[in-house]
């Protein structure tokens, strides 16, 4: 399952100091980011964002958090590589800070996403209709790895390849 939210200038930092934290993480074991470091995303995010072709709003990231079935038989290290697939599947030109949560009794990612593309500078905006082409391409993902998948009406299920 897959939920978004946006981070203000004033939260990023704090979201990237909950998602890293070690006791969260295996020690920062399970933690990776793309075209940025975790320690200087917030600076690094920041950089590519000053080149944002239309300046609008006030959202400088989003948070998205891709949860698994703790029915699942799902390693850390796996949900870590879903969360990589799903943004080089969905996001291939933003920058990302990812970080594997093993403190519940389910494993989940915690995904900071910059708003701007690094190519293009142009800003990502979200709505329903994009959530549920994320909530798809996950849902791939997870049958691919033979995982459950939760449905339009909230119900779980697993395909077999």
């Amino acid at each position: 399952m897959v939920d978004i939210k946006n981070t203000s200038d004033t939260h990023l930092k704090n979201t990237l100091e909950y998602i890293l934290r070690k006791d969260k993480t295996q020690n920062g074991e399970l933690i990776d980011s793309y075209y940025c470091t975790p320690e200087y995303a917030e600076i690094q995010f920041e950089q590519v964002r000053s080149k944002e072709v239309i300046k609008k709003g006030n959202n400088i990231a989003w948070h998205l958090f891709q949860s698994f079935s703790h029915d699942d038989d799902i390693t850390p290290e796996q949900a870590l590589e879903i969360g990589k697939e799903l943004m080089r599947r969905y996001y291939p030109n933003y920058q990302y800070v990812i970080a594997t949560h093993t403190d519940k009794d389910h494993i989940h990612n915690h995904i900071i996403l910059n708003s701007v593309d690094f190519k293009t500078f142009h800003k990502l905006n979200f709505n329903k209709g994009i959530l549920a082409q994320i909530q798809a391409v996950s849902n791939d993902i997870c049958i691919e790895n033979n995982l459950s998948v939760i449905d339009k009406d909230g119900t779980l299920f697993r395909e077999e390849i």
